[in-house]
């Protein structure tokens, strides 16, 4: 059965990385699934331009993997990933991990938002990445605009993961 969201499918990491780049593009998503082994650029170099951008907080990354070393796991919790799910994966258990990632994401927005009203400057979130600051800040979104979004960049077929994924 059809989830929701909404999903912009990217075949390889340099994809990803033009549409996370593309100031023009019609939706802003709201969480990346991420595989590593992608063709040109793989997932940890995907995740490392991502966090010199956007916080945790901002952008949650879920890498999907069939690599299952534990310093492999433990390398992409250390380079930002959010979240961690092994191939061959349960349908229902990442739809679970990535509505508990929104909800987490908005909780978050939530936070910042009641600051603003109470007249509290925004407290700054570091970056995973020890790289200078995002040269342009993600936009705030006011929480009724919200749409559960998600992009995937990743080498799934719809038979990996089901027809009626979105």
């Amino acid at each position: 059965e059809p989830v929701g969201f909404k999903i912009v499918v990217c075949m390889n990491g340099f994809e990803c990385l033009e549409y996370m780049e593309d100031t023009e593009r019609t939706v802003m998503p709201d969480l990346i699934l991420l595989d590593l082994m992608m063709p040109g650029i793989n997932g940890f170099d995907v995740l490392q331009a991502q966090r010199k951008i956007y916080t945790q907080e901002q952008m949650p990354i879920i890498i999907v993997s069939a690599k299952n070393q534990v310093s492999s796991v433990v390398k992409g919790l250390e380079l930002g990933c959010n979240d961690w799910i092994h191939k061959p994966f349960d349908r229902q258990e990442l739809i679970a991990r990535v509505k508990t990632q929104l909800r987490m994401k908005d909780t978050a927005l939530g936070f910042q938002l009641l600051g603003a009203q109470m007249g509290q400057p925004p407290k700054p979130v570091e970056a995973v990445s020890t790289a200078p600051a995002p040269s342009r800040p993600p936009a705030l979104i006011p929480a009724d605009q919200i749409q559960e979004t998600a992009t995937l960049c990743t080498m799934l077929t719809d038979r990996q993961i089901g027809p009626n994924f979105h």
